[in-house]
């Protein structure tokens, strides 16, 4: 740990002054082998499962969370509806079970297909030698010195970026064309790649996604072209079963109302047994009244978005204030492309392998048409925050 230390302080000093220092080379226990997994190279933040076929996203603690505030609610209606039966209020509870279960499946079903699915990571042009020598190198403890090690090779350390002044420096940008309308799309310094329109690399997954639209934490992911309708179904079928909730046990609780209010002829006292009867349905009454209000919030600021062809990042960056939206094509063709359109191909097949071998070209791009300095707004850094494209 101490030797360790050493060299974080080494490069931290290299920052200052990189001529001045030499570079650290920590030497590899065993050989690079000669193939390496797609997903070593590409996976980002990103949870990958079963060669790919379920990528989950870095935020599981609250995605495991939000599995919680869906069926913990969900068994107490069951166990209020029981109730409900066991004293033969009605026999239209039979029903009300059913519908109830069917509405359940349906979020839960899209829940962990939004939680599971790639949302449409693009493959990074990165070295596999670079990234196999990178994480050795931080496993090994012993260092000795060897200057015609680059120090990127540690810890992502790139000289040719540095500035001494310790200013930003500009960002490689070029232009693009979508349906007649002109894009800048900026150069992706993390994925070694310009983006396409609509892409962003996103700080929490540290991947670029296509038509990225936001981070969501309670699905553990990024809601991207792959799992946006997913996404969609999900906080639709979630308020509707709110709703649901709150609709039915409001009935149940005013049905017991009504039932004691009879027998006590007092309508305080009549409520008041009914909620130590049974308050269950109470709770979970005002527990899906307050959740439905900003389900309904999220639901009508989506409909929105799909109608108008936009995505939630271009909403609040005012990306096509002032100039036409290529992908806006009205509103029954925009959710007819939400539930029928395919959804794009995976650009990563995890499930394959890479061969490590040593490709300086790489990791660079072949030109930079133009740059755009911090002054215009731009930035380099890992929370690209400009809506350009």
């Amino acid at each position: 740990k101490f030797k360790q230390k050493i060299i974080k302080k080494t490069m931290n000093m290299r920052k200052l002054s990189p001529c001045c220092f030499p570079t650290y080379k920590l030497p590899m226990k065993e050989p690079l082998p000669k193939f390496v997994d797609k997903k070593t190279i590409h996976t980002g933040n990103n949870i990958i499962c079963f060669k790919g076929k379920l990528v989950f996203g870095p935020d599981w603690i609250l995605y495991f969370a939000t599995w919680n505030m869906i069926l913990i609610p969900a068994i107490a209606f069951a166990g209020s509806m029981g109730y409900s039966l066991y004293n033969a209020i009605s026999w239209g509870v039979i029903p009300v079970y059913l519908i109830g279960l069917m509405l359940l499946f349906t979020v839960c079903l899209s829940l962990f297909l939004v939680g599971s699915t790639d949302p449409g990571i693009v493959e990074k042009k990165l070295d596999p030698k670079r990234i196999l020598q990178r994480q050795y190198a931080q496993q090994s403890v012993d260092f000795d010195i060897d200057d015609d090690y680059s120090s990127d090779e540690i810890e992502g350390f790139n000289e040719s970026v540095i500035n001494p002044r310790n200013t930003r420096q500009a960002v490689p940008t070029k232009i693009v064309r979508v349906k007649g309308v002109l894009f800048r799309v900026k150069y992706c310094a993390h994925c070694k790649r310009f983006r396409e329109p609509r892409m962003k690399h996103c700080r929490e997954c540290n991947n670029c996604v296509e038509k990225w639209d936001h981070h969501c934490p309670w699905t553990g992911t990024c809601i991207g072209a792959r799992n946006y309708k997913y996404f969609y179904m999900f906080i639709t079928s979630t308020l509707i079963m709110t709703l649901y909730g709150f609709l039915t046990t409001l009935i149940q609780t005013i049905i017991l109302c009504v039932r004691y209010g009879i027998e006590t002829q007092d309508a305080g006292q009549a409520f008041l047994k009914a909620f130590i009867d049974n308050p269950i349905a109470l709770m979970i009454c005002m527990y899906c009244f307050i959740m439905m209000w900003s389900l309904v919030g999220l639901c009508g600021l989506h409909t929105y978005l799909v109608a108008t062809g936009q995505t939630t990042y271009e909403h609040i960056q005012k990306a096509y204030l002032g100039k036409d939206n290529p992908y806006k094509v009205g509103i029954i063709q925009s959710f007819k492309d939400l539930y029928f359109k395919k959804s794009p191909i995976k650009t990563i097949d995890f499930s394959k392998q890479v061969e490590v071998e040593p490709s300086p070209s790489s990791s660079t791009v072949e030109s930079l048409p133009s740059t755009h300095s911090e002054e215009d707004g731009e930035e380099e850094d890992h929370n690209d925050e400009e809506m350009d494209v």
